[in-house]
């Protein structure tokens, strides 16, 4: 696809520099395109005399052949077609030589990871302007804010969404990944589905979650509950999303210090929502997750069922939402 369509995307294949860049050389400043052995010596006092006048380059412009230094504007005075140097200049002084940016074959983003918007900007100095992606294929039945944030998500982890119920083979053999969002009956829902893995998680949120494998396809089941959708969504469905796609990136993360402490309940998975304040980060819910909680959030971490949290100042790593 193209690059720009491919924020966020994982990629197939390596971006590589088709060519090298840049062709030829340019330069890195406006001034005065000069053979830099002619110009050894100038001072103000004793300046270097030019019979033929060097060019004078704007910024990205490329250098006349045989030039391979660009010198301040203040640095050459022309008079009567004569041109005074009165400062030297470095082989490669304000130039970016051919190929200097990258090699032809350079690969400039690896299989496997993130296009970035910085990746779209660098990929097509180099050269190239589309990239192959892998992409999984997420179906979200259900109606709401829930299902509607189960596929914000999936889309935001590189997924192609489609919303609605199979209507037909055809359908469900596109489908990499199936979420049922509020669904009257969730375990007939998993049995019908395929063979259980899980009918219910000891996660917090996480009440009625369940999972299942229709073939090689991960089915996801969940009550309409935003909170609840949120906590699978970072827990299942990212994970079960990173692997179909081969994703080597990890989620953005920051470790800090907790600016007060956060309590968990033994025995279970609890999610917990934390905020940057201070220098540290500040958990606004653990396990019960309010909507004002989800607002103010913008990292969370997971705390393992045999922990009872972290004290006060205990350095924890959480991702960003």
């Amino acid at each position: 696809m193209p690059l720009e369509a491919a924020m966020g995307r994982v990629l197939a294949e390596p971006i590589r520099a088709q060519d090298a860049a840049p062709p030829h050389a340019v330069a890195l400043r406006d001034g005065w395109a000069v053979i830099a052995a002619e110009t050894v010596g100038g001072s103000p006092y004793t300046p270097v005399i030019l019979i033929e006048e060097p060019r004078f380059v704007t910024v990205g412009a490329a250098l006349p052949a045989g030039a391979d230094a660009v010198l301040p504007p203040d640095a050459v005075s022309t008079e009567a077609g004569f041109a005074e140097i009165t400062a030297p200049a470095a082989p490669g002084e304000n130039v970016r030589r051919a190929g200097e940016d990258a090699g032809a074959g350079l690969v400039l983003r690896a299989a496997g990871e993130r296009v970035r918007a910085v990746d779209e900007a660098v990929a097509s100095g180099a050269g190239v302007s589309v990239c192959r992606v892998r992409q999984a294929r997420v179906r979200v039945v259900g109606e709401g804010a829930a299902s509607a944030l189960i596929a914000r998500l999936a889309e935001a982890a590189g997924a192609t969404v489609e919303r609605g119920p199979c209507d037909d083979e055809g359908s469900a053999s596109r489908t990499d990944l199936l979420a049922i969002v509020g669904a009257p009956d969730p375990e007939t829902v998993l049995s019908q589905a395929g063979a259980v893995v899980a009918p219910a998680l000891a996660l917090r949120p996480g009440e009625g979650v369940g999972c299942a494998l229709a073939g090689t396809v991960p089915v996801l089941v969940m009550p309409d509950r935003l909170e609840t959708a949120l906590a699978a969504a970072l827990v299942l469905m990212r994970p079960c999303l990173d692997h179909l796609m081969a994703a080597t990136s990890k989620p953005r993360s920051v470790t800090a210090p907790l600016a007060r402490k956060l309590s968990s309940s033994v025995g279970l998975t609890e999610i917990a929502l934390l905020r940057e304040a201070n220098g540290g980060l500040e958990p606004l819910a653990v396990g019960d997750i309010t909507l004002n909680a989800i607002a103010w959030a913008q990292t969370w971490l997971a705390v393992p069922p045999e922990s009872e949290g972290f004290p006060a100042g205990a350095m924890v790593q959480a991702f960003f939402l």
